[in-house]
């Protein structure tokens, strides 16, 4: 039960970043940058690099849709390596993420990790082929569909707490 309590307190860090973050300015570098205002949609591509206050997110491609007052975002890597996304939580605790797909829906306030995806607070991890996290419900589901045929499995690892102090 405390390795679900974990969980629950590690992801509802999204809802909770530094505060700083909310205020500071989008800051976004990239090799190529498309906007198409029409439709709502950023399509920045080669080695982007998007910092807000501590949050930051480091990939190959990422395309930012806005229509509705919705926004969502999908963030991919490379074969060179995985979408990054890190930033530091209310408590200032460190927050990294990677995965080859990063999706965030704010319709549904949720973020989806696929590929190789592995969430890592202080010392603790959650790592799966699949990861998503409801922001407003503050649950994690971990793991993939075993119709696809793979052995995809969830590890998690939970650090005693004498290490997490030494960090």
């Amino acid at each position: 039960m405390k390795k679900f309590l974990w969980l629950l307190l590690c992801f509802s860090s999204y809802a909770t970043a530094a505060p700083d973050d909310f205020a500071a300015p989008i800051e976004i570098e990239a090799q190529q940058v498309e906007v198409d205002a029409q439709d709502g949609t950023s399509t920045y591509q080669g080695d982007v690099r998007l910092v807000r206050g501590s949050m930051k997110i480091l990939a190959d491609t990422m395309i930012l849709k806005q229509a509705n007052d919705q926004i969502s975002a999908d963030i991919r890597g490379n074969e060179n390596g995985p979408a990054q996304f890190s930033h530091t939580t209310e408590t200032g605790e460190l927050m990294q993420e990677k995965a080859q797909r990063i999706r965030y829906f704010s319709d549904k306030d949720t973020i989806e990790f696929d590929g190789n995806a592995e969430v890592k607070r202080a010392a603790d991890t959650v790592s799966s082929d699949h990861i998503r996290y409801d922001l407003r419900a503050e649950q994690i589901l971990a793991g993939g569909d075993k119709t696809d045929g793979s052995d995809n499995r969830v590890k998690i690892v939970i650090q005693p707490a004498n290490n997490k102090n030494k960090e």
